[in-house]
């Protein structure tokens, strides 16, 4: 992989020798490495995710839409910040960041949103999944011999994070952590590596540790007044270099087995959602359910909203961004009992 400017061959160096250090030892590991604190320690208002690399064992296209959309999540309770979806940003030449879909600038897209480079910070995620194989004896009643020997696997997981500020474009902050899996650990049925989920959440939370000594940080997250769901549709429309769809997949399968999948992507994403509400959401192709509401807004529940001030929505957080950016009153496409209608979002900051 050709590094696009000295920042980043220093983390990959960086990424690469932690690997090394890491490779056949126990248990965890963790190091966090700061840098000279920016001058005069901006207020930080935005992050914004950069495409992310993984590489996971048995790790499909939505894999990569879940783990950087349940980081996107987890970082919006945490911090009452904006938040930039990590599909649509790059690095290009000088480090500057580029909306891949429209060609506009990062900077142009956080000045519509009323905030400056200087407020924003930008995370890069790497997690590479080391995988060992060998022979392992399963001793247990009902067993014929009262052993059996099977092949079992050790998995290690490594992550790399890295942050920079926008507006400087200083390096801030990197965490490297190492975890041990159990490979013999139950796992929901709509959720097969929750592990890859807790060491990226673990690892953000050390990383705004790390922050909160080189800028300051916004206060915690809020949910807002209208409580929103994400349907599944994109995360199974989504692809990511060489890995498919899962919907190109399912070309193969039958009516079931696609049902089935849409299915477990909603318990995936809202596994505490009613079963009215996890139908609604299965039959969704775009747009974000309204699950609960105060009267300020507008909506009712059940009502879909599609996008807000023009800005098409599809992720929880994307919303929240909205309500944190935009100025009063905000104007919403909403479908309602299978109509479209146009309403006026009043309720307060």
């Amino acid at each position: 992989m050709v590094c696009q400017d000295i920042w980043s061959c220093f983390v990959r160096a960086l990424l690469a020798v932690v690997l090394v250090a890491f490779t056949g030892c126990g248990g965890s590991h963790l190091q966090i490495k700061t840098f000279q604190r920016v001058k005069g320690r901006p207020a930080i208002r935005a992050f914004v995710f950069l495409p992310s690399e993984y590489m996971l064992k048995g790790m499909w296209a939505y894999d990569v839409f879940d783990k950087d959309l349940d980081m996107a999540e987890h970082l919006s309770r945490r911090l009452d910040t904006a938040i930039y979806a990590a599909d649509e940003y790059r690095i290009i030449a000088g480090a500057v960041l580029m909306d891949l879909r429209n060609e506009t600038s990062l900077p142009i897209v956080l000045e519509m949103d009323g905030l400056a480079p200087d407020q924003a910070i930008a995370v890069r995620t790497i997690l590479t999944e080391n995988i060992q194989t060998g022979a392992t004896v399963i001793s247990g009643e009902g067993v014929p011999g009262g052993a059996a020997v099977g092949r079992a696997y050790r998995s290690t997981l490594f992550l790399e994070l890295e942050a920079y500020h926008v507006g400087s474009n200083e390096p801030l902050a990197t965490v490297s952590l190492r975890r041990d899996v159990d490979p013999f650990q139950e796992v929901p049925d709509h959720d097969d590596s929750p592990w890859h989920r807790e060491i990226l959440r673990e690892g953000l939370d050390y990383l705004l540790e790390a922050l909160e000594e080189q800028v300051r940080l916004p206060g915690p997250g809020r949910a807002g007044p209208v409580r929103v769901l994400t349907p599944p549709a994109e995360a199974m429309a989504f692809q990511w270099g060489e890995l498919e769809s899962l919907d190109k997949r399912l070309l193969r399968e039958d009516a079931l087995m696609r049902d089935a999948a849409v299915q477990r992507r909603v318990r995936y994403r809202h596994p505490k959602a009613s079963l009215p509400l996890q139908r609604s959401l299965a039959g969704m192709k775009r747009g974000l359910l309204v699950a609960a509401t105060p009267a300020c807004a507008g909506l009712r529940e059940g009502d879909v909203i599609l996008d807000a001030d023009g800005a098409v929505l599809n992720r929880g957080y994307q919303w929240r961004r909205i309500l944190r950016t935009r100025s009063r009153p905000i104007s919403l496409t909403v479908l309602r009992d299978g109509e479209e209608i146009t309403l006026s979002y009043a309720c307060p900051r």
